[in-house]
């Protein structure tokens, strides 16, 4: 379970909560400052430890808003737990506007983000992130990452062969 924590009285209470249960500050309009000071302070934190938690926690709480930054985070950033859990997250997020970054990534990042990038383009769908799997299963250069790649596109497959059945 996410928790949120009141800007008010500092409370935690469960992500989906909407109102406090200490003070009563509507956290609906609270969360939206919070996924604001996440993308803003915490993505580009200096402890590195900070922004691919900043990451996690921005693909869990679901906001659309990420998408963009995440995805930028992704294409930019060296650091392996980063490009992570940016795979991660753009995957949780659901959204075809990450599908270019994750096929970056699945090219060009390491390879337990490439791993991840997969999962996350596997979950998405469509036309662009099926080719680059396609591809990643026939030609990625770790073997671990094409049997991956081959295994998402059968359960992709078996996926569609249910909805058309």
């Amino acid at each position: 379970m996410l928790t949120f924590f009141c800007p008010g009285c500092r409370s935690g209470s469960r992500i989906d909560s909407g109102v406090c249960p200490r003070c009563g500050l509507s956290l609906d309009e609270a969360r939206g400052d919070y996924v604001e000071k996440l993308i803003g302070l915490s993505l580009c934190h200096p402890v590195p430890s900070i922004p691919p938690m900043a990451a996690a926690i921005l693909g869990r709480i679901g906001d659309r808003r990420a998408v963009e930054p995440l995805s930028r985070l992704l294409t930019e950033t060296a650091d392996p737990a980063l490009q992570e859990a940016a795979a991660e997250a753009l995957g949780r997020l659901r959204e075809a506007a990450a599908v270019p970054a994750l096929i970056h990534c699945l090219r060009c990042g390491a390879l337990r983000a490439r791993l991840q990038a997969a999962r996350s383009l596997a979950s998405l769908g469509g036309p662009d992130a099926l080719a680059a799997l396609r591809e990643a299963a026939s030609a990625d250069p770790a073997g671990v990452l094409r049997r991956v790649a081959r295994e998402l596109l059968e359960g992709m497959a078996a996926c569609a062969d249910e909805g058309a059945a």
